[in-house]
């Protein structure tokens, strides 16, 4: 595949995943979303300066940007790891509720 397009679905991608529209994404690394959009269909190609900042902004590996879909696997674990952590606590929390009522019955029951 072409650098220059698989940089630019990859970014759509992490765009995407943020939840940023273009025109987002523009204002939040001072390029036109004319540009972001040039990029993301791989028109244009990105600078070293620019590069960083995406990278800073998704916080991910600037090699991320430059692998197959199938080799980006900690953003796809993160997300994973992210759900499973909100599951988690309202897991808890809802044990936590059921020890705190079973305790004031036990307790005000008496």
């Amino acid at each position: 595949m072409d650098v220059k397009r698989l940089f630019g679905e990859n970014l759509r991608k992490f765009r995407k995943e943020k939840g940023l529209s273009q025109e987002q994404l523009a204002e939040k690394t001072g390029v036109s979303a004319k540009h972001i959009g040039a990029l993301e269909t791989g028109i244009s190609f990105v600078s070293s300066d620019l590069l960083e900042k995406f990278a800073e902004l998704f916080d991910i590996p600037v090699s991320n940007f430059f692998m197959e879909r199938t080799e980006i696997l900690p953003n796809d674990y993160s997300s994973l790891m992210k759900e499973l952590d909100l599951i988690i606590s309202q897991k808890m929390t809802q044990a936590t509720n059921i020890i705190i009522n079973e305790t004031r019955r036990a307790i005000f029951s008496k």
